[in-house]
């Protein structure tokens, strides 16, 4: 686990730039960049979000968490992140 002690990573809110669609019905975990921008975070999703394209995962540090019951969510609403790779621990 390369050293690391704490393992859990963090949920954080954050502000999303661009737009997701959830026309399924089901949870959603579209992979994102987060970045600190003065006293807030804001997301921005690494592109196509299909399950065969792993340059949209290689690029994220966090995964935008978009509830079954909603069905889209857009640009400068708040939402969770579950972070990936958490440099301020």
């Amino acid at each position: 686990m390369m050293g690391k002690i704490n393992l859990s990573k963090p949920t954080i809110e954050a502000t999303l730039e661009g737009y997701i669609k959830n026309s399924d019905g089901r949870r959603v975990f579209a992979r994102a960049i987060v970045s600190r921008e003065g006293d807030r975070y804001v997301a921005r999703t690494t592109g196509p979000q299909g399950s065969g394209i792993l340059t949209s995962m290689s690029r994220a540090n966090g995964l935008v968490i978009v509830p079954e019951d909603v069905a889209s969510v857009e640009q400068g609403e708040t939402v969770k992140v579950l972070m990936l790779d958490w440099s301020e621990e």
